[in-house]
């Protein structure tokens, strides 16, 4: 008797946790994200917006390289050779794809533009200089370039520059930079020069990527003459 209450409870026990399973299962999913992951078109729209993205990248890092060879003979060779595309799923929770052409990174030691489209929030091209690179100029030499890039550019004020939010605590317009934030970027060991584009703004990424790469190079030009 002892053994068959036993069985019993367990067959309860059993079909209580399958029960449990299936009622969580039916509820694991909202309205929305039913819709969402059975949506074909969506991922294959992504699909599509991502090959795209990938070849105005490419056709980027051709211009850009040919420009640095042409009219940039300051940049070691060193760097002109660097340069590849990347992606993830999980930038502060969304997809992402960039290009770093130039795309130098070697401990400290970095050249860099990188061209990040971020889905849900922007396009951005962004000049990353440390180590040795950064060297290259003087606090001095950067009261030219606030007066040349006006609202147009941003400058990174964090102490990391691993963030591509323009939220106040990242970047500000480099016309409202203090000395006292200027000098804390150099002591950071690093510089980071921005601009970004609204996604639903952009029609031609390739285009907004390299007229924005030249301006940035034509910055980094002017501060080693």
């Amino acid at each position: 008797m002892f053994y068959a209450n036993v069985v019993s409870n367990r067959q309860q026990s059993l079909a209580g946790y399958y029960l449990d399973r299936k009622t969580n299962s039916e509820s694991m999913f909202n309205e929305e994200e039913k819709k969402r992951i059975a949506d074909k078109e969506f991922f294959i729209a992504k699909k599509n917006i991502t090959q795209k993205v990938y070849v105005a990248f490419e056709d980027v890092k051709k211009e850009i390289e040919s420009h640095i060879n042409t009219h940039l003979d300051f940049i070691p060779s060193k760097i002109i050779a660097t340069g590849k595309i990347n992606r993830g799923e999980n930038l502060n929770g969304l997809p992402w794809i960039n290009l770093d052409y130039p795309g130098f990174f070697q401990k400290e030691n970095v050249f860099a533009i990188r061209y990040l489209f971020w889905w849900g929030n922007h396009f951005s091209i962004t000049l990353h200089l440390g180590g040795e690179y950064l060297k290259m100029f003087n606090n001095l030499a950067f009261e030219k370039l606030k007066h040349k890039s006006g609202d147009t550019f941003y400058w990174c004020v964090n102490s990391t520059p691993w963030k591509y939010d323009y939220s106040p605590q990242n970047y500000y317009t480099l016309s409202n930079i203090s000395d006292a934030q200027l000098n804390k970027s150099f002591e950071n060991g690093f510089i980071k020069i921005s601009t970004c584009f609204p996604l639903n703004q952009v029609s031609d990424f390739k285009t907004a990527g390299i007229e924005s790469a030249k301006k940035l190079l034509a910055l980094v030009h002017n501060l080693t003459q």
